[in-house]
């Protein structure tokens, strides 16, 4: 199923003279600058929904900028969300291994 979606989103894309390049997201995530985005409405515990997002090849949302924060934000309809910042060990790091104090803050 998802190879279908993936073709059907490049022939989309071809239909619209674009590149094959762009960036194709599952249906019911939402594309914003060559990421992929999902929204969950379902609460779980962050390790829960840090696993669920790995299922999907993905990860719980990096913030590289004001810029994607602020895309974010503007997507969140409701009060409790996780991002991909952990403190194991006794240090910040995001779940792409970046360390908190040299990235975005």
């Amino acid at each position: 199923m998802q190879d279908l979606n993936k073709l059907t989103c490049q022939v989309a894309t071809l239909k619209n003279n674009a590149s094959t390049e762009s960036t194709c997201c599952p249906i019911n995530w939402v594309e914003h600058q060559d990421s992929c985005y999902w929204f969950s409405r379902s609460g779980m515990p962050w390790a829960e929904a840090e696993k669920h997002c790995q299922l999907e090849n993905a990860h719980l949302v990096v913030i590289n900028s004001r810029e994607e924060q602020n895309f974010v934000q503007e997507h969140l309809n409701f009060a409790y969300t996780w991002m991909g910042l952990s403190d194991r060990e006794g240090v910040w790091k995001w779940v792409d291994g970046t360390d908190y104090e040299a990235g975005f803050q």
